[in-house]
């Protein structure tokens, strides 16, 4: 099942430009660490990114009470939502970086919990 929620971090016409050139060149980071409603010209904001992410892992498990349900997403995306469900702070998402087909596990009730963190020993 898509979900469009899940999609990574747009930002806009920084698309594509470097990890180096974003914090060094553009003071990307420091912006959004600075004013999380800021977004470049065609991007969204952290605080758009966190609250679409965090309201589609909601209803994922809304509709799936019990189960275990698989999701597939991006780093940056999930890192601002896990900032923001863990540690009630979307700019702690550099505490959750993901390496490329990492694997985590998530429980979202009671109590959210890391029960797993960015497995990559199947790689």
């Amino acid at each position: 099942i898509l979900e469009p929620g899940l999609a990574e971090y747009g930002i806009g016409e920084l698309e594509g430009v470097s990890y180096e050139a974003l914090q060094n060149v553009h003071g990307f980071f420091a912006r959004i660490r600075d004013d999380r409603d800021f977004a470049p010209p065609g991007g969204e904001s952290a605080n758009e990114v966190m609250a679409r992410v965090t309201s589609a892992l909601a209803r994922i498990s809304d509709a799936h009470r019990g189960d275990e349900v698989v999701i597939v997403s991006h780093g940056a995306a999930l890192g601002i939502a896990l900032g923001q469900i863990l540690d009630r702070d979307p700019m702690r998402w550099q505490r959750y970086h993901l390496s490329n087909c990492g694997l985590s596990e998530l429980v979202l009730e009671p109590e959210p919990r890391l029960l797993a963190w960015n497995q990559t020993d199947h790689l």
